[in-house]
């Protein structure tokens, strides 16, 4: 016990640690603020000790290492305000066992946001036909299990087409494209997880911002079965300019049938009013429904819809920026 003590306390300790602020954030990739996964969104985005699919190699890569041998998620962001505005996300993940002793997981995510149809236009006022911005993160990681502990992570490359000039991330090893992961389970139902993104440079002077985050998990079964009955999630995540706090609960009325909602980056800590709006407050709703086709295969189907609650609930609902809806299918 006072070994697992002190564990936590070093993590805690790293997790709050203070980075070096000098240099000034520039939002690339902001995209990935709307989350991963309808299922996981619908809960407030609050997964990080509870994640265990192909989408952990956006929460969580400990999470990588799962029970299913193969598992498959797509979504998409339905965008109701710009119909050439488009956001795609996919993850693939398998998990199996090494040397019949540690259990192995390995993973490839892809998350984009793309606007298409741009008019050009040379410096006379000619039309030069069309084009297209879209920017595109691409994660690959692995997860190993070491008793109750998994420890994972995922590199994060980058990739901007911007009217036909394209960049990229070089496949460098560097500390700062590395997110690292960690879940520890306490006792039955009730796990830790840790997951950490430095401040990256993905571009010259262009920065994915940081995120630390701490979070907490129980689960509950449908009486003595292996059916999920209810799940809830607490993270709490260190970002640049303070601390946010995001919660979720997944309930299944039925077997097959689930119902979510969440809250998610509410302010603890710092934050300036300048800074708040990078960090909206968001109130969130979700449904799944599950088939099985056999013991082996199954289907879900999950939608979710995010309301912003900045400046107010009532204000933001008047304002068709200030929401989206998730949709995603996933097979395991």
């Amino acid at each position: 016990m006072k070994s697992i003590i002190i564990q936590i306390t070093l993590i805690i300790s790293v997790l709050f640690s203070q980075e070096n602020q000098s240099e000034s954030t520039m939002g690339i990739a902001s995209f990935l603020k709307r989350g991963f996964s309808a299922r996981w969104a619908g809960m407030g985005g609050g997964p990080v000790a509870l994640v265990n699919d192909a989408t952990s190699i956006y929460w969580n890569p400990a999470g990588l290492v799962n029970g299913k041998n193969f598992q498959i998620n797509l979504s998409r962001v339905n965008e109701t305000v710009f119909s050439d505005l488009q956001f795609n996300q996919a993850a693939i993940s398998f998990s199996n066992y090494l040397f019949r002793k540690y259990h192995l997981g390995i993973g490839l995510g892809y998350l984009d946001a793309r606007v298409g149809g741009i008019d050009l236009y040379d410096i006379d006022g000619n039309y030069q036909g069309t084009s297209q911005y879209s920017e595109a993160i691409i994660l690959g990681g692995v997860a190993l299990s070491l008793g109750e502990l998994k420890i994972g992570f995922s590199h994060i490359n980058y990739i901007v087409d911007n009217l036909g000039m394209s960049q990229s991330t070089t496949m460098k090893t560097k500390k700062d494209y590395i997110m690292l992961g960690l879940q520890y389970y306490i006792i039955k139902g009730l796990n830790v997880g840790v997951s950490i993104r430095n401040k990256a440079e993905l571009l010259p002077n262009e920065y994915l911002t940081s995120e630390r985050k701490i979070g907490m998990s129980y689960t509950r079964n449908r009486g003595r079965s292996d059916d999920d009955w209810i799940n809830f999630g607490l993270d709490i995540n260190k970002v640049e300019y303070g601390g946010l706090l995001s919660s979720g609960i997944e309930y299944f009325p039925f077997k097959n049938v689930a119902v979510r909602t969440g809250i998610s980056n509410i302010k603890i800590l710092g934050l300036s009013d300048d800074k708040i709006l990078d960090y909206r407050q968001k109130l969130s709703f979700g449904i799944g429904y599950a088939y099985a086709f056999s013991d082996k295969f199954r289907i879900r189907l999950s939608a979710s819809i995010s309301q912003h609650l900045y400046p107010s609930f009532k204000e933001s609902l008047l304002d068709p920026f200030s929401r989206n809806t998730l949709i995603s299918i996933s097979i395991d």
